[in-house]
């Protein structure tokens, strides 16, 4: 029961009350205003629920008591909405705004009706409900001011409503509107609250955000910072987490925008955490947060965490607003995002659709964020190439915010500017600039001329003219771009980077690849400094490099730059990515322009599979990759496959871009090249006129691409013989190129070639030098002397030069041209074949036939090995040689040409194609010649049918047949003195990242005055590898260890013997002098680096000479003389260093006289001196004599001291090549005095080039040497009968041969004719060893410390071929190239020996069973092959004959070390380990010093290195060989030998001691059998007082096991 007192008592008590309930809000405010929100809530329920007991108690109270009660509650409600909308809570705060409405409508209350319209308005703001809110607040201010009245600028609520005015005006892109409200809004709250309150704080960030929006980012930037400085020196003490997030966050928006990603990534992260201990984990404002981060790593290409960043706003909007809310769309948009960059394309659509699925369930179909999805989705159909799809899309969107925010705004403008973005891929162009300018005078309007969004529009804009190929407008609108985004952006900003690239572009475009590559490293250090290494926009930086390095022919550095774009891409992408397979594509440009074309068609394959799995059939990217293929299997003369591709490709563009368009043409043109290349020239005109057409109507007929298809219709004229159409054609495309390009462009290069090409073949030499020289020197400036164009013009010149008859000239022409093909290309490349061909035609035109086939060689082992057989160009060649061999009257060899020349050309261009009427022809006419009329008559028979079936298909083809007839019957025959370039139409689509690039041709039939030695391919390294070989032969062949003390050019320094000087030829090929000093300091740095042991050897003279023989001005030979004198002096300088050339010392008088004598030919009378010498020497001085004839003729003369001064003086003479002095053969010595005459012999022995002998069996021979490496007798016999030898002579000569292992006979029991093994003269190509019948064992290598013995040359590793053959020594042996397989009669199974760049690698093999064996005969044969390997000890032996080859050969290297090595098996590994002398015993563990890895090495395993067993003596004989030297005949008196015995020994193998021991162990074992044990061989060693013999031949552990307690201590 309440007992309530009335009167004054009362009144007192309800103030109170009210007092309480107001003190209450109070309290609730200021927590809110701290963001402590949840004591807010307390507070404030407490207010409302003292209010509602009040109004339960119904006391008698008066009704100015129950209006403040009502007055309290309805601003109570009003402030516990804000919390629900600070909480998301949208729909509780409604409830609370409807209760707050009902209180003020029943109490008539207008400025609170308006507060409740300002609530409900901020609400349907957040919701993105503008218009719904804009009419809300309006209302409400309108009752304010009208209830206000001249007090309108002095009222807190007045302020509230343009605040949050201003905030929607602002999200509407209404700036300027906004800023007014926003400057209302700010003077009312300043004069009412003064300076520092949180009010003003809130109303600065209206203003930053609208700065923001307008791209003043330093302005906004610079507002938020001071906010952060006012609330945190302010309001210290005071929690103000929630606002200072909000500043944090706004400020990491900004820094986002200029690219400082970490700064903006700091930023989210503490605005993140403030949210997180604010709201917990579960709030919108913490969702915000994630995204916001999710948006910077997405900017950085760190597409997992922005992934996992937008999952987890997303997991949040779904638990608080679920699945059908608007900002859940959002959520659902940026996940989209990623997956588009990731090429997940259906993934991103799916999330799109969600997406649009909940705004059009929301908000209809008519609204802003409705036309948003709509814009998204069709961006990701945009990325797909589905131009249809995109601009539906667009097109929707569009129409929505045109209905919605009309013209004048920018999500408007952002529609222009896609549509036109679409219709600017689809090639049109006016369509595509309408929009972009539509789009960018919005932007102007609404954002000035200093704005992001307008630097994008200039950018795009620039897109389209780039694409038009109007480069100058293109830079006009790039600059503009990289302008204002320079100033608002600063210089380190990802969007200026991009302006670089673009700009980039277009240099690349223009042919300026220095000016592009200075802009793309622009862009690239940027994009390294704000992105790192791993990301994908550098990946487009080194992408865009390698592109230009491509352009430049610089073919490894292009590679390279692709091969890091695509690392990248993998890494980041996967590697099924649309930009994966862009990598794929052009790092199969590089390849295909390298003539590598399976590695080609693998990358171009790659990228297709990638590009068919994520765009479907049906897609542009598709279109290009069939493009691409299609070119390869053109260039491959793979026609039907090739137009195959060109069709796909085709279709697909017409049916997506329709038959009006630029992709379009380039399939028209691709399909016309193959037409071209098959002679069907009125299709290829047909196809090239298509393509003009579409050209001319898209782009004009001032256009580059209009200018490519003229070219390409003028090379059907060319081709044609049509020359005054194809020139008047050539120069419109000249025309064309020079007002858009200058002349300075590699594309009007190509121009001037073409019409050189014209005039060349009209015989206008001059006019067609003229065109070439212009080529060539617009070539030089552009690309550099060291590029593949400027090769192509230096054969053009060539051409014109064989033309004239002038071939010297033309020859110095092709070889410039080979030198720089070789040099970028490599061997094994269609133009270095062109070179060779060309090459060989000067000498074809020369009538040097046997000079100009082994080019025609070249060539033809080329084109086979990247064409194959079956190819137009290979049958071309073979025809040119054909013509050749018939030209030398070797007729067999022209019918085998002529033969597969016609097998080629029925393959590829049909049975009835005209070319075959002249090939069979000129068979027939060999035949007659050869009275073969039966076959002749067959021929013309052939010949005849071709003709009568192309007459009866005349009228279908429409080209009268005489005329085809005579056409290529002419281009047949002139053969020799033309060929097409064989990339003349070379039209590939090149993709690039940012568009498809297209260019249809290189322009150029290059002439290859056609017409081969075949040479493996050499590269840069090989070459390098060629040089050190031959120094290390060079210097590792002179005896000397002197080191002596020189002074050149007044410097003093010590030197090793022999001295190599280094002098550079050629320098007028190089126009800087500072260039040639350069590369002359490259050269010799690259040598000592690469040799560091020679660095005391090698004597760099910088001396430079100009070798151009035409050079003939007096400044010329004046530097040439001085060059000649400075030589001079530097050798002085040496010699004069010499010992034996000090004043103390001197070479003595009679050896000169003796040297005279040795040269005198008994054949010379030409003066009195030489006669009167002869008489008085009174005995004859042959060419070929023994030391015994030397010593009878100086000890005649007068001249004898000692056998040692003769042997000196002899040395001496050998040294510098006035004698040959081979001391060691049947232990005399030869001695040959003409050394011209012995070379002759040997090089005719052992010749390069069929001999010129009219029998064909000799002939025969030679090639059958050729292909097996063996020499017959009757071969031998020939040549020295051709020099009138002497039976002795020939004797003596063959010692001498085969002591110097040049030759070795072959010994056979069972072959009656007699051979010879001459491994130098396998022919390169011969095929290669096959051991697929064979198991083999794993290689075992031998070889020397890379720093003692760098390389074994050729000469040493033949010398070990023909000494292991006399180890192994019969008919069996079988030779390739650097390769020996012997076979050893007795164990069954074969040695390989095989050279292996500086090592010799071994493997033993032994044929399969070809039947099924019982498995213990199998087992007992494999035993068998391990016990004999074991045994004999194959490989010690071979590495023992080159050790004692080195030492011999090479004796400045006699100290060193010979080993055995093994490859380490890991695949990024491979190095050879050295097999260390002291391993563990039965181990087959190796560990690689390199990569750090043991393992199992199969190679000790196979040849058992290391398995230590009592073996029979036999097994010991190659280590005590190795060990015994000449004591060999000590052990040979303990085994009872006589003197007799040992000097038959002696006589068989005169040259090594160490053979001579091996053969005398080897008779004893014969003759005494089993008997002859271990046991035996030790007592014997030890009786010969060679105890260390027997420990260094672990001999040993058989004294320890058989033998009693005197002999172990003998042994030791």
């Amino acid at each position: 029961l309440l007992v309530i007192s009335v009167g004054m008592d009362c009144e007192v008590s309800q103030s109170d009350r009210i007092q309480d309930i107001l003190n209450l809000q109070k309290q609730g405010r200021q927590s809110y205003h701290q963001a402590n929100f949840q004591s807010a809530g307390y507070y404030y329920t407490q207010a409302i629920h003292q209010i509602q007991t009040l109004t339960l108690i119904n006391i008698n109270t008066t009704d100015l008591y129950v209006t403040k009660l009502e007055q309290i509650r309805c601003d109570i409600y009003l402030d516990m909405c804000k919390i629900y909308i600070r909480y998301d809570k949208y729909d509780q705060a409604m409830e609370y705004i409807q209760i707050s409405q009902h209180i003020a409508t029943k109490l008539q209350d207008q400025m609170r009706i308006a507060q409740c319209l300002d609530r409900q308005g901020e609400i349907k703001l957040l919701l993105n409900q503008y218009n719904q809110a804009l009419q809300d607040l309006n209302n409400s201010l309108h009752i304010k001011l009208n209830l206000l009245g001249n007090d309108k600028n002095n009222d807190i609520d007045i302020a509230e409503s343009y605040h949050y005015l201003s905030k929607i005006y602002c999200d509407q892109d209404r700036y300027d509107i906004a800023y007014s409200n926003y400057e209302k809004a700010l003077q009312i709250r300043v004069k009412l609250l003064g300076e520092n309150d949180l009010n003003i704080i809130e109303s600065h960030l209206v203003k930053a955000k609208i700065l923001r929006l307008q791209s003043k980012f330093d302005q906004a930037l610079s507002i938020l910072v001071k906010c952060l400085t006012t609330i945190e020196e302010i309001f210290a003490g005071i929690s103000n987490d929630y606002l200072i997030a909000i500043v944090y966050n706004d400020i990491g928006v900004i820094k986002n925008h200029l690219s400082k990603y970490d700064d903006a990534l700091s930023m989210h992260k503490k605005s993140l955490n403030l949210r997180l201990k604010l709201f917990g984990d579960c709030h919108t404002h913490v969702a915000e947060s994630y995204h916001n981060i999710g948006v910077v790593y997405y900017n950085q290409s760190k597409y997992d965490e922005a992934l996992s960043m937008f999952q987890k706003s997303l997991n949040i909007r779904f638990k608080l607003l679920g699945d059908n809310h608007t900002h859940t769309a959002v959520s659902y948009n940026n996940i989209a995002s990623v997956n588009c960059n990731q090429s997940k394309y259906e993934e991103a659509l799916s999330m799109l659709h969600k997406s649009l699925n909940i705004r059009l369930k929301l908000l209809g179909d008519n609204h802003t964020h409705t036309a948003e999805s709509y814009n998204d989705i069709g961006n990701v159909y945009y990325d797909q190439s589905k131009y249809d799809e995109a601009l539906s899309m667009f097109h929707r969107s569009l129409n929505t915010r045109l209905q919605l925010l009309g013209d004048s705004h920018t999500h408007t403008a952002e529609s222009y500017n896609n549509i036109g973005n679409v219709y600017s891929n689809q090639s049109k162009y006016d369509q595509a600039l309408s929009m972009l300018h539509k789009s960018l005078n919005i932007r102007l309007e609404l954002l000035g001329d200093n704005d992001t969004d307008v630097a994008t529009s200039y950018n795009n804009i620039g897109n389209v003219y780039y694409n038009q190929s109007k480069y100058d407008k293109a830079l006009s609108m790039y600059h503009k771009s990289l302008n204002i985004r320079l100033e608002l952006l600063g210089d380190n900003n990802t969007g200026v980077a991009t302006s670089y690239n673009n700009i980039g572009n277009v240099y690349r475009g223009q042919s300026k690849y220095d000016d592009a590559l200075s802009m793309y490293r622009k862009s690239l250090s940027i994009r390294l400094e704000l992105l790192g290494e791993n990301n994908i926009r550098v990946a487009t930086s080194y992408n865009s490099i390698g592109n230009v390095y491509y352009n430049q022919s610089k073919y490894d550095q292009a590679l390279s730059m692709l091969q890091k774009s695509l690392n990248i891409r993998l890494e980041l992408l996967g590697d099924n990515n649309t930009r994966v397979a862009t990598s794929y594509n052009n790092i199969g440009n590089v390849y295909y322009n390298q003539s590598k074309y399976d590695q080609a068609l693998s990358m171009y394959y790659k990228s297709l599979n990638i590009r068919l799995e994520l765009l479907g059939d049906n897609n542009t990217h598709i279109a290009t990759s069939y493009s691409n293929i299609g070119n390869t299997y053109y260039n491959q003369s793979k026609y039907n496959q090739a137009l195959s591709m060109f069709l796909k490709s085709l279709n697909i563009q017409s049916e997506l871009l329709g038959d009006n368009h630029t992709r379009v043409a380039t399939s028209y043109n691709n399909i016309g090249n193959v037409y071209c290349d098959q002679s069907k020239y009125d299709k290829a005109l047909s196809m090239y006129h298509k393509s003009l057409n579409i050209r001319l109507e898209l782009l004009g007929d001032n256009n580059i691409h209009t200018a490519e298809s003229y070219n390409n219709v003028g090379n059907v004229y060319y081709y044609q013989s049509k020359y005054d159409e194809a020139l008047l054609i050539y120069r419109k495309s000249l025309n064309i190129r020079l007002e858009l390009l200058g002349e300075n462009n590699t594309d009007v290069a190509a121009s001037c070639s073409n019409i050189g090409n014209v005039y060349y073949n009209q015989s206008k030499y001059d006019e067609a030098l003229s065109m070439y020289h212009k080529s060539l020197k617009i070539r030089l400036e552009l690309l550099g002397d060291n590029n593949t164009n400027v090769a192509t013009s230096y054969s053009n010149i060539g051409n014109v030069y064989c033309g004239q008859s002038k071939y010297d000239k033309a020859l110095s022409m092709y070889h410039k041209s080979l030198k720089i093909r070789l040099e970028l290309l490599g061997e094994n490349h269609t133009r270095v074949a062109i070179s060779y061909n060309n090459i060989g035609n000067v000498y074809y035109n020369q009538s040097k036939y046997d000079e100009a086939l082994p080019m025609y060689h070249k060539s033809l082992s080329i084109r086979l090995k990247l064409y194959g057989e079956n190819n137009s160009h290979v049958a071309m060649l073979y025809n040119i040689m054909a013509d050749t061999y018939y030209f030398k009257s070797n007729f067999s060899e022209a019918i085998e040409c002529y033969q597969r020349t016609s097998e080629i050309f029925a393959n590829v261009f049909g049975q009835n194609d005209v070319k075959l009427v002249k090939i069979f022809t000129r068979i027939a006419d060999i035949y007659e010649i050869q009275h073969r009329f039966t076959e002749a008559i067959d021929m013309r028979r052939k010949s005849q049918q071709i003709i009568d079936n192309l007459i009866k298909s005349d009228e279908a083809e429409n080209q009268p047949i005489h005329q085809l007839i005579q056409t290529e019957s002419n281009f047949l025959e002139t053969l020799q003195d033309r060929t097409l370039d064989d990339n003349s139409l070379d039209t590939r689509a090149y993709d690039y990242d940012n568009q498809l690039m297209f260019q249809d041709s290189q322009d150029e039939p290059e002439h290859e005055t056609n017409l081969n030695l075949n040479l493996s391919d050499i590269n840069e390294n090989q070459k390098d590898e060629l040089m050190q070989e031959w120094l290390t032969s060079i210097i590792g062949g002179s005896s000397s260890q002197n080191k002596i003390t020189a002074t050149i050019n007044n410097k003093k320094s010590k030197y090793s013997l022999p001295i190599i000087i280094l002098v550079a030829s050629h320098g007028d090929y190089i126009d800087s002098e500072q260039q040639r000093i350069n590369k002359f300091k490259e050269f010799e740095e690259s040598l000592i680096t690469h040799l560091p042991i020679y660095k005391n050897n090698i004597y760099s003279s910088h001396i430079i000479f100009n070798c151009n023989h035409e050079d003939q001005i007096e400044a010329t030979i004046d530097h040439r003389r001085q060059c000649c004198n400075k030589l001079h002096n530097v050798i002085n300088g040496f010699v004069e260093s010499l010992p034996f050339m000090r004043k103390d010392k001197g070479i003595p008088l009679r050896w000169y006289i003796i040297a005279v004598m040795l040269h005198l030919d008994i054949d010379d009378n030409s003066n009195d001196a030489i006669i009167q010498l002869r008489n008085l020497i009174n005995m004859d001085i042959n060419k070929i004599m023994t030391l015994d004839d030397i010593r009878k003729l100086v000890i005649n003369c007068g001249l004898y001291q000692s056998d040692n001064e003769l042997n000196d003086m002899l040395l001496y003479l050998h040294d510098i090549g006035e004698v040959i002095f081979c001391q060691i053969v049947n232990d005399n010595a030869i001695i040959i005095t003409d050394t011209d005459w012995f070379l002759q012999i040997m090089r005719d022995i052992i010749r390069l080039h069929d001999p010129e002998a009219e029998n064909i069996d000799i002939i025969s021979h030679y090639r059958d040497l050729k292909r097996t490496g063996k020499m017959s007798q009757d071969y031998i016999d020939y040549i020295l009968n051709s020099h009138k030898l002497t039976e002795e002579d020939q004797i003596m000569i063959l010692q001498l041969l085969g002591n110097y292992n040049i030759i070795c006979k072959i010994e056979s029991a069972s072959d009656v004719s007699v051979q010879y093994f001459v491994p130098y003269l396998l022919h390169p190509e011969i095929d290669s060893l096959d051991l697929s019948d064979f198991i083999i064992s794993d290689k075992l290598y031998i070889g020397y410390n890379h720093a003692e013995i760098p390389y074994i040359p050729d000469g040493i590793f033949y010398c070990l071929l023909i000494s292991c053959l006399k180890e192994w020594n019969n008919s069996d042996v079988e030779i390739y190239h650097q390769c020996v397989k012997y076979y050893l009669n007795d164990d069954f199974l074969y040695i390989v020996v095989k050279k292996e760049k500086s090592h010799i690698s071994m493997q033993y093999c032994y044929q399969i069973f070809e039947e099924p064996q019982e498995e213990q005969e199998e087992q007992n044969f494999y035993n068998q092959i391990e016990t004999s390997i074991a045994e004999k000890q194959p490989h010690e032996l071979i590495k023992t004959k080159l050790s004692e080859i080195v030492k011999e050969r090479m004796p400045k290297f006699k100290e060193a070390y010979c080993q055995f090595y093994v490859r380490c098996i890991k695949d990024t590994c491979q190095q050879l380990l050295p097999i260390e002398k002291k391993m563990p015993i039965r181990t087959n563990k190796v560990r690689c010093s390199h990569c750090k890895k043991l393992y199992d090495c199969k190679s000790i395993h196979d040849w058992m290195i290391h398995k230590k067993k009592i073996l029979p003596a036999k097994s010991y004989f190659v280590d005590i060989y190795m060990n015994i030297g000449v004591y060999w005949k000590d052990v040979a008196r303990k085994l009872d030998f006589d003197q007799t015995d040992i000097q038959t020994i002696r006589a068989h193998d005169p040259q090594s001691p160490s053979e001579q021991c091996i053969n005398m162990l080897n008779t004893y074992y014969r003759k005494a059998g089993k008997s002859f044990t271990k046991l035996k061989l030790v007592e014997v060693l030890i009786a010969a007082g060679l105890r260390s013999v027997v420990e260094k031949c672990n001999l040993c552990e058989i004294v320890k096991v058989t033998q009693p307690k005197e002999y172990l201590m003998s042994c030791q």
